[in-house]
């Protein structure tokens, strides 16, 4: 067990861990989704034989990542996202943030399938036929979730920067 367990994750532990990270953007939290993942990956191999394809396990990370952000929905964690440049000020510093902290939020209020189409297009880069191919899928079926996410998207942070300005 030790040594497939060793290699399991040598193979795809850092690739797990970046899926989540980049939808998390907290090391705890993405180590635990990573730990999630091998141990699935372990039990599969164990009853099947296989190993999931890495694109497999990156896209179980990716959702299980966009669950664990589902039950914070509060203020995000996001050190290391944002690091200042000598020229940036304070205020704008604190300004983007805050729009970081309120895109996370509402990508958590995102049905599953469009925050799972966003995350793996703008977040891991995949093309919509990758995606398609990943979640068994037209491109024409992700076209319309990653339409339908970057508008709801939108309309989450046009409403909350039209609450904030004042009369």
């Amino acid at each position: 067990m030790s040594v497939l367990w060793n290699q399991i994750v040598v193979d795809h532990g850092e690739m797990i861990f970046r899926a989540a990270y980049r939808v998390l953007h907290d090391h705890g939290d993405a180590e635990d989704v990573t730990q999630e993942v091998l141990m699935e990956a372990f039990r599969k191999h164990q009853s099947l034989g296989t190993v999931p394809e890495p694109a497999l396990l990156s896209r179980m990370a990716t959702l299980r990542a966009i669950d664990r952000l589902r039950r914070r929905r509060s203020v995000l964690s996001l050190d290391g996202v944002l690091v200042p440049d000598e020229n940036q000020s304070p205020q704008l510093l604190d300004e983007r943030l805050e729009q970081m902290s309120r895109l996370q939020q509402a990508l958590a209020n995102l049905p599953r399938r469009e925050a799972e189409c966003f995350l793996l297009r703008y977040i891991e880069g995949a093309s919509n036929r990758e995606i398609a191919q990943m979640l068994n899928t037209t491109e024409s079926a992700i076209s319309t979730a990653l339409h339908k996410a970057r508008t709801k998207l939108r309309q989450a942070m046009e409403l909350h920067t039209d609450c904030g300005r004042k009369p």
